[in-house]
């Protein structure tokens, strides 16, 4: 329903940080599998952009996250890239390493999106 109301009230464009797909490769991680309501999800909410961020910036432990040794955060990258491919979800990868630098390419990429130049 958060999602529902982001898109009624956005001013052309409502940002959503985890989608479905993400919380469903969270809970094969962690639960060992799949559960269907989030696949229902998966399947009735598309987005027109779906960006993936490449998990190459410093990781901080703050606390809220898990996953923080190199091999744990590539193995949770590749599981979610296979998943956005076996849910037919077109996506652009940002692998920039600086956060200025993804910044950018994302404002590019919805910008591109809403047709907009430069």
């Amino acid at each position: 329903q958060y999602i529902d109301f982001a898109v009624k009230y956005a001013n052309k464009v409502a940002f959503i940080d985890t989608d479905f797909v993400t919380t469903q490769a969270f809970c094969k991680k962690y639960e060992g599998r799949e559960h269907p309501f989030v696949q229902a999800l998966i399947d009735e909410y598309r987005f027109d952009l779906v960006i993936l961020l490449e998990n190459n910036t410093p990781w901080i432990a703050d606390g809220l996250r898990s996953l923080g040794s190199s091999v744990d955060r590539k193995a949770f990258q590749n599981l979610l890239v296979e998943m956005l491919k076996e849910n037919n979800i077109e996506f652009v990868h940002v692998k920039e390493a600086d956060y200025d630098g993804r910044f950018l390419r994302c404002v590019e990429l919805v910008k591109e999106m809403m047709g907009e130049q430069g």
